[in-house]
């Protein structure tokens, strides 16, 4: 991806609002959907110039706080289920434990790699 962003850890803890309720829900989601739903709520394409900009919005966001009024943008975070949804992932991740999902399927943490040599 070419907005400079490191999409490690692949799992992250966002507090989204649906603008349209006012109802906020805090859950952890991969990097990608979140990126996915910002490009949705700001209508944006996957040109060079839009993965920036997303970039730059994700940035603009150093408390992961999220407001989206989009129905698609918010459907593609589950907004309904993101309290439920990845659980165990999410437990690791407000301990601190940088969280990605292996090409797999298998949940891996920073403390499965092996150290530097």
């Amino acid at each position: 991806m070419s907005s400079g962003i490191s999409l490690e850890p692949q799992f992250i803890l966002i507090k989204v609002t649906d603008a349209n309720s006012g109802v906020s829900k805090s859950g952890c989601v991969d990097a990608n959907t979140l990126f996915g739903s910002i490009h949705r709520e700001h209508k944006l394409g996957y040109d060079d110039q839009s993965l920036k900009t997303v970039g730059k919005l994700v940035l603009e966001k150093p408390l992961r706080t999220f407001s989206f009024k989009n129905g698609e943008a918010l459907a593609n975070l589950d907004f309904a289920g993101l309290e439920t949804a990845n659980r165990e992932v999410c437990t690791l991740v407000r301990k601190g434990i940088r969280v990605w999902r292996t090409d797999t399927g298998k949940i891996q943490t920073d403390r499965d790699m092996p150290p530097p040599s």
